[in-house]
């Protein structure tokens, strides 16, 4: 079923915004709050039950907390909430994280549509009229000048732009209690599966099983399978491992966008932000990461020929090319995204994007956002 074929649902509006950002990742989290905390009206859709799917559901970290804190305001914000729960040791707490995220939005009066999928752009007499959503009652529109699009499958990205495809890892990860690593260790199962061992806590530690970079319909099965594996190889070859137990699933896998885009890129040499990539290591200081800055240019991100739509997704070959050498920068490069994408959007208006684009035909496009 498609909203196009929906005519009640073309009359079914939920609501009318500045700005709608389809994607609740840590991309488009951040994004909408900023906008939301600058004075925008902000429609977030997401088609989980949860916001920032990076850390409270893949289970994704930081490894160096004070590098972070200086990188990002909404790091060091997030970072310090996690810190000052009460009754909660310092750490990941993915049910913390999560809570942290929905106060964000909701202080902010974003409004979040869970379980809700980007259909298409709705368009009125030739200009942005906002986004069809499918919902759990069928499709329905939401009204704004801008939509950005962050989400991982990209749903929005003209179909005729160029996706070149890239394998990348899949891992899934799970927690394990009654155990004592003194740092990071690196394994394998006799399929040849690395695993990467994590401690989290005196007593507490996370593992990462590598799945096939292909894996798709078979990669909860394959992960599954192997964690009784995984269990029995802890215990019998890991010191301090003898009475690991599993406490905790990952409940999504983790991955870098398998493709990405390729043009769609336009003229704009105005910094918006920054991200951090990963620089080579030296003997001294082996095991930690050393990471620069990259200036991030209003021209990294993409102006869809739909007139109104922002790409500005982890498929972007900024981000990749900072992202791909490193989890921690990967995650810490999509709050870092996010931050760039709203100061892009509060700074421009529609007609600098799109208007040049419009010229040649004589039309105008200028609904203004900044």
């Amino acid at each position: 079923m498609h909203a196009r074929n929906s005519t009640k649902a073309d009359k079914a509006v939920y609501g009318e915004y500045d700005v709608i950002v389809s994607g609740g990742g840590l991309i488009g989290l951040v994004s909408a709050t900023a906008m939301a905390r600058a004075g925008k009206r902000v429609a977030l859709v997401e088609r989980r039950n949860a916001l920032g799917w990076e850390i409270g559901r893949a289970r994704r970290l930081f490894d160096e907390r004070d590098q972070e804190h200086a990188a990002s305001p909404y790091v060091r914000e997030f970072l310090n909430c996690m810190d000052d729960r009460p009754g909660q040791k310092k750490g990941f707490h993915a049910p913390v994280a999560e809570l942290i995220f929905d106060r964000w939005v909701m202080d902010a009066k974003v409004d979040v549509l869970f379980h809700g999928w980007a259909a298409r752009i709705a368009e009125e007499n030739g200009k942005m009229g906002g986004l069809y959503v499918g919902t759990r009652e069928g499709y329905r529109l939401l009204k704004a000048p801008l939509v950005i699009e962050t989400d991982e499958p990209g749903r929005l990205i003209d179909m005729g732009y160029i996706r070149r495809q890239i394998s990348q890892p899949v891992v899934r990860s799970l927690l394990l209690g009654a155990v004592a690593l003194n740092g990071m260790k690196e394994m394998r199962l006799p399929a040849g599966n690395r695993l990467i061992l994590r401690p989290l806590s005196s007593n507490q530690a996370r593992v990462d099983i590598e799945l096939k970079a292909n894996a798709t319909v078979n990669a909860n099965h394959d992960y599954f399978a192997m964690i009784d594996q995984v269990i029995r190889l802890i215990r019998e070859q890991v010191e301090g491992g003898a009475d690991a137990k599993v406490i905790y699933l990952a409940e999504e896998a983790w991955r870098l966008p398998g493709f990405q885009l390729e043009e769609g890129f336009f003229e704009g040499d105005a910094p918006i932000g920054r991200l951090l990539a990963t620089e080579q290591r030296t003997e001294r200081d082996a095991g930690r990461d050393a990471q620069s800055a990259v200036e991030l240019l209003a021209g990294h991100l993409v102006c869809s020929s739909s007139r109104g739509v922002l790409l500005a997704g982890p498929w972007l070959p900024c981000y990749l090319a900072a992202s791909s050498d490193s989890e921690s920068t990967a995650v810490l490069n999509r709050f870092l995204l996010g931050e760039a994408v709203a100061a892009f959007a509060l700074s421009h208006s529609a007609e600098k994007i799109w208007g040049r684009r419009s010229q040649d035909s004589g039309e105008s496009f200028a609904p203004e956002l900044g």
